[in-house]
């Protein structure tokens, strides 16, 4: 027996069919639309992403030594490295999570492994499209990086 859907379910699942388009720097970005359960999904991920022992390295005084400024800026180089990894690596995890094609098909396969085939420029350009399409809301990329430089 086939089952009978009402005009708001129809409506809904029609609206939810249609991918958003953003388009930045010649390349487009299809995103899908987020239920209440895929903005919770995306919280999780950008938790999983979290390392809570990046900090950055405290700032030497006017008076440091120079071995003391050589050692702050070597921390802070690898703060700086450990940072964009880490970005980088949650960058990718949402860009595999809410990326689709033209017709709202998952744009990559769950075990598609893009960390080392991605460039900068993608990302980049994909970290402005996502900041657009979020609006730089709560749980976005954009919160995400403040919490990694905390």
């Amino acid at each position: 027996m086939a089952e009978v859907i009402s005009k708001g379910m129809f409506a809904l699942q029609r609206h939810g069919n249609r991918p958003v388009s953003i388009t930045v720097g010649g390349e487009t970005f299809y995103f899908r639309k987020l239920t209440i359960s895929a903005e919770e999904a995306i919280k999780s991920i950008i938790k999983q992403h979290q390392d809570l022992t990046l900090k950055e390295p405290v700032k030497p005084n006017d008076d440091a030594t120079e071995e003391q400024v050589k050692e702050y800026l070597d921390a802070y180089e690898s703060y700086q490295e450990r940072t964009n990894t880490q970005f980088r690596k949650l960058t990718c995890a949402l860009m595999k999570y809410i990326l689709v094609d033209e017709v709202n098909k998952p744009f990559f396969d769950e075990g598609d492994e893009i960390y080392d085939i991605v460039n900068n420029v993608y990302i980049e350009t994909f970290y402005k499209a996502y900041t657009m399409y979020r609006d730089g809301t709560d749980g976005s990329v954009v919160e995400a990086e403040k919490r990694f430089q905390k």
